[in-house]
C-alpha cells in the first residue's frame, strides 16, 4: 500500500523575523526527496538579502540582491541570476523553489529564472541516510 505525506506550512514574517520550519519526520528538504517550497515576499528598497525560511543545518531560501536563493546542505547553493528575471523592489514577489529529485528550479512570479541538476544524499533529522 503506498501514502503519499503532504506538508503545509502557511506562515506570515514582518521584518525584520523569519520562519524556522521544524523537522518534518523522514522528509527531507535538503536532498534525496522531491519538494515545492514557496513564498510571496514584500522586498523593500535596497532589500540585498533576506533569508525567508530556513532550517538550520539543512537548507535556507530565501532572495539576494534581487535573486531567488536556495541553499542546502546536500544539493549546494543555487542563485538567480539578477540580471535576468529579478525581484522588484518596494513590491509583493512570488518567489518558488522546486526540486523533483534530480533538477532544482528557481521562480520569480511563476516564471522559471534558474534550473540545474542538484543531486544528493537524503538528509533527514539531523543526518544522512
Amino acid at each position: 500500500m503506498s501514502t503519499q505525506r503532504r506538508s503545509f506550512f502557511a506562515l506570515k514574517c514582518a521584518p525584520p523575523d523569519l520562519a524556522f520550519c521544524a523537522a518534518v519526520p523522514d522528509r527531507s528538504l535538503s536532498g534525496g526527496d522531491a519538494f515545492s517550497l514557496g513564498a510571496t515576499v514584500f522586498v523593500p528598497h535596497n532589500g540585498s538579502d533576506k533569508t525567508v525560511v530556513e532550517q538550520p543545518g539543512s537548507f535556507r531560501f530565501g532572495y539576494d540582491g534581487g535573486a531567488v536563493l536556495f541553499e542546502s546542505k546536500n544539493l549546494g547553493r543555487h542563485r538567480s541570476d539578477p540580471a535576468g528575471l529579478h525581484l522588484l523592489e518596494n513590491e509583493w514577489n512570488r518567489i518558488d523553489a522546486v526540486y523533483d529529485g534530480e533538477v532544482l528550479r528557481l521562480y520569480v512570479q511563476g516564471i522559471p529564472v534558474y534550473e540545474a541538476i542538484a543531486t544528493g544524499e537524503r538528509f533527514v533529522d539531523g543526518e544522512t541516510r
